[in-house]
């Protein structure tokens, strides 16, 4: 995003991640990472700090954190996941979006979810019902960005649906 001319910052609460990532080294294994973290680093568009409230003033918000696998079961731990959506709530305002990047149970972003956007075809998504998730958000929108559901069913669940190239 800092290569398109976005001003980024990077947060994490490990300020020695930070640290690192601030000196243009790469704390954890990513092929082809380093060059282009340099690069934008120079520009002065990407940052990187352990304060969720050098997020304020964003207007896009990526939340990028592990979900290790609980114990003793095979579901994904989500205290961190939420943990971060809870850590950037001061810095909010109406008409941010914060967006979800980390592998998690198909319906568990819906929990903290004003809107869900569907970016993808996997069929886990499609089994997905408007009854089902309408028992887990506080406001029933959703954009199907892949057109995979049935907009009729939805509008008729009572969701506010929108679909690309779709009435």
């Amino acid at each position: 995003m800092a290569k398109l001319g976005h001003d980024i910052v990077g947060i994490d609460v490990d300020a020695w991640k930070v640290d690192e990532l601030q000196a243009g080294r790469i704390p954890f294994f990513e092929p082809g990472l380093p060059q282009p973290i340099e690069e934008v680093l120079a520009t002065g568009r990407l940052e990187f700090s352990p304060n969720t409230a050098d997020a304020k003033g964003s207007q896009v918000h990526f939340v990028c954190v592990g979900t290790p696998q609980r114990k003793g079961g095979y579901a994904a731990n989500m205290r961190h996941v939420v943990s971060a959506f809870a850590s950037l709530l001061d810095s909010l305002k109406p008409g941010n979006v914060v967006v979800g990047k980390s592998t998690v149970p198909v319906s568990s972003a819906a929990r903290l979810a004003d809107a869900l956007v569907l970016l993808t075809k996997w069929d886990e998504y499609r089994a997905l019902t408007p009854e089902y998730l309408g028992g887990l958000v506080q406001t029933k929108n959703i954009f199907d960005e892949r057109n995979i559901f049935d907009s009729g069913l939805w509008r008729a669940a009572e969701w506010a649906y929108k679909g690309i190239g779709r009435p």
